[in-house]
């Protein structure tokens, strides 16, 4: 049976996470970094399709200013934290369904060469886009959440935002019938 490896020896032996993150594209890395911020919390809540919405060109020009400018732009991040961000008299960044393509094909550049072990603390398991954690002794117990352990095979897309957003963090598609497989 193949080693399964934890993140850090995944990096240390296989890749540098630095040239995985360069397959990113600055607007690519926007929308992680955003996703770290607010936008995982508010992804299950937002509209399927929105009729009224800006050029994707807009978008990703506003993703590429979130990441070069966020850490030190509060209003930036309050406006991101809306569901979803409007402007130009109310159209929309972004939809769900937009966000969920993206997503895929970001996490489409960064299949695993190896299998991987992460952890996700919560009380219920939700289908498609989470968060994820690669560090299994994260302590989030004063939430009273369960904790759960996933092993990933080889080929699954998965984005590695550790340093663009919060550390040891993947972003996960993951269906309810693959959280039952993969579940350890």
């Amino acid at each position: 049976m193949k080693n399964i490896l934890s993140f850090t020896q995944l990096i240390n032996e296989n890749l540098n996470i630095e040239n995985l993150q360069n397959l990113y594209l600055p607007w690519e890395m926007g929308l992680i970094k955003a996703w770290g911020g607010l936008l995982y919390l508010s992804f299950h809540d937002l509209d399927e399709n929105i009729q009224k919405k800006v050029s994707e060109i807009t978008t990703k020009k506003e993703l590429e200013n979130y990441f070069l400018h966020s850490d030190d732009d509060e209003d930036l991040v309050d406006w991101f934290s809306d569901i979803p961000p409007t402007m130009n008299g109310g159209y929309a960044l972004y939809d769900k369904k937009w966000l969920k393509s993206a997503l895929l094909n970001i996490s489409e550049k960064t299949k695993l060469v190896e299998p991987l072990i992460v952890y996700r603390f919560s009380k219920t398991e939700k289908d498609g886009w989470n968060s994820y954690t690669t560090d299994e002794n994260i302590d989030y117990s004063y939430f009273t959440r369960s904790k759960f352990s996933y092993r990933l095979p080889i080929g699954y897309p998965v984005i590695f935002a550790d340093g663009i957003a919060d550390n040891n963090e993947v972003i996960i598609n993951m269906s309810l019938e693959n959280q039952r497989k993969f579940i350890i």
